[in-house]
């Protein structure tokens, strides 16, 4: 038994030193070739485990990064996800390629890409490239986004939903252009820009029961925007980045999807009955429930007699 446990251990401890030994070597080489930050780099690396975490290691094939530069955040899921095949980096800008420096960390069969186009018109291109004309399926697309501010995070979320494909952002530079949410935080304490992710977050949710009322649609773009979400988060580690609010928004498979419906449904048929349906008549007294109607009528003109007989009675005068 000790032996097994110390072996257990051993193992878990290779790994973990391999893990660490793989991002030294790869920052290492980054820095070297790119002139790359210890901070960039470390964002980069922590937002790939914890989508990897979030999503698994087996889910998507391709990965677009939006706002990409040099490609490193692609690259790291290239080499850190086992099921990724291509990463595409879309950037307008071109500021070279991690290529040359992590070059040799991919298999033949796993290529990045580089689209430099913006978020507007890359994204959008690229996503109907891959659907329609390499026909992955959209549910093995993700699209990221890594510290892109709140417009191009809200941007992104939406150009993946339309097209019915998973996305993972890290917004940054939040702002409130209402400045009621803003008021609200103060007041209950919270940083603002917890409170616009969380509100983006919740726009990422469309309702269970207006997809319903899609699902006769026939076109692949229609259906696609009836797909149903989930949305996980995570924090990377604050030494890293102040701002470190990571959701996932994946597709929700079916069984979850009846799942979610069919208990939504029971609440709303519970609280239906217990505010109208299923309201408890008044107790009656056990002897009026032993009295008929007939029985009640007799003994009422029984009674009337008699009083009736004793009232004469009174008023007749006595001789």
């Amino acid at each position: 038994m000790n032996n097994k446990t110390t072996t257990k251990s051993s193992s878990s401890n290779n790994t973990t030193t391999a893990i660490s030994s793989l991002e030294r070597r790869l920052f290492q080489s980054l820095r070297d070739e790119q002139n790359c930050s210890t901070k960039e780099f470390q964002e980069a690396w922590a937002f790939c485990n914890k989508v990897r975490g979030l999503c698994g290691n087996q889910s998507f094939d391709v990965v677009i990064d939006v706002a990409g530069g040099h490609g490193a955040l692609a690259a790291l899921f290239l080499i850190l996800t086992k099921s990724v095949k291509t990463a595409v980096a879309i950037d307008p800008a071109q500021v070279g390629s991690v290529q040359q420096a992590w070059g040799s960390c991919f298999t033949t069969e796993k290529r990045l890409q580089f689209r430099h186009k913006d978020l507007r018109t890359g994204l959008p291109s690229e996503l109907e490239n891959w659907l329609s004309v390499k026909v992955v399926p959209s549910h093995r697309i993700l699209v990221v986004a890594c510290h892109a501010c709140q417009h191009s995070s809200e941007e992104t979320l939406t150009i993946a939903q339309s097209h019915g494909v998973a996305s993972a952002v890290m917004p940054c530079c939040q702002v409130d252009p209402t400045h009621s949410w803003k008021r609200l935080s103060k007041t209950l304490e919270m940083d603002v820009g917890l409170v616009m992710d969380l509100l983006l977050a919740g726009r990422c949710v469309p309702s269970l029961s207006s997809s319903q009322s899609q699902q006769q649609a026939t076109t692949r773009k229609a259906s696609q925007t009836s797909t149903n979400y989930t949305i996980r988060m995570k924090l990377l580690d604050s030494k890293i980045t102040p701002q470190n609010e990571l959701f996932s928004v994946v597709q929700m498979t079916t069984k979850k999807k009846k799942n979610l419906m069919r208990k939504k449904n029971t609440a709303h048929k519970h609280i239906y009955q217990k505010a109208h349906v299923l309201r408890p008549a008044k107790r009656q007294s056990s002897f009026w429930k032993k009295v008929d109607a007939a029985s009640l009528v007799v003994g009422v003109a029984i009674g009337a007699l008699v009083s009736s007989s004793l009232l004469l009675t009174l008023l007749t005068p006595r001789k």
